[in-house]
């Protein structure tokens, strides 16, 4: 059994059109397609330290303390975030990991994390790649759970490692197990995983 990967790549630059296919061909090939539900408007009006604050929202936000969740703002993300109380308008959030928690009232969203399974072994990926229409927070983990790579993806961009084109495996001699999605817009989004690797697990 095999499977093909195939990157197209247009570089514009200066006027000047390149157009680069890149081709793997390997034992397996995937997509894993999450859902993620959409992200709440949110604005820090409370900020204690630097990872602990209150969050206003609009009513009917859908956040409780049983959730973990991302908050986005321009120029930075805060993932793994405790929701310690909620009320109809306000969410307290603490701990979590990434950048520092942003200066009293500004404004961001606030979005519950989805988990989902990985397996992959680092050294067999040939191409794996993390795609979202909107902006998207990803932490692939392994065991530990401890974090590998944190990543914080611009919508309609992609982050990708291809084998032998982007540099090195940033998997190499790990296990990813899972990722930890989250949606940095305010509609419903489709993150997509896809993965190319040379052995069946």
């Amino acid at each position: 059994m095999s499977a093909t990967g195939k990157v197209n790549i247009s570089y514009r630059v200066g006027g000047v059109v390149v157009d680069a296919v890149i081709d793997r061909t390997e034992e397996q090939g995937a997509t894993t397609q999450v859902e993620l539900p959409a992200g709440v408007a949110a604005t820090l009006t409370t900020r204690t330290d630097a990872n602990t604050g209150i969050l206003t929202v609009l009513t009917g936000h859908g956040i409780t303390d049983a959730h973990t969740v991302t908050l986005f703002w321009t120029g930075g993300v805060r993932r793994g975030l405790t929701v310690t109380a909620t009320t109809a308008t306000t969410i307290s959030i603490d701990v979590g990991a990434g950048t520092d928690l942003p200066a009293v009232s500004t404004a961001g969203v606030v979005c519950r994390e989805v988990v989902t399974s990985l397996g992959h072994i680092g050294d067999d990926l040939e191409i794996f790649s993390i795609y979202s229409a909107n902006r998207l927070m990803a932490n692939i983990r392994d065991a530990g759970p401890a974090t590998l790579l944190a990543l914080d993806i611009t919508a309609k961009e992609s982050w990708a490692y291809i084998s032998n084109f982007s540099g090195t495996n940033p998997f190499a001699g790990v296990t990813l197990v899972t990722a930890v999605l989250a949606n940095g817009g305010t509609t419903t989004v489709t993150a997509n995983i896809l993965h190319l690797k040379d052995t069946v697990i």
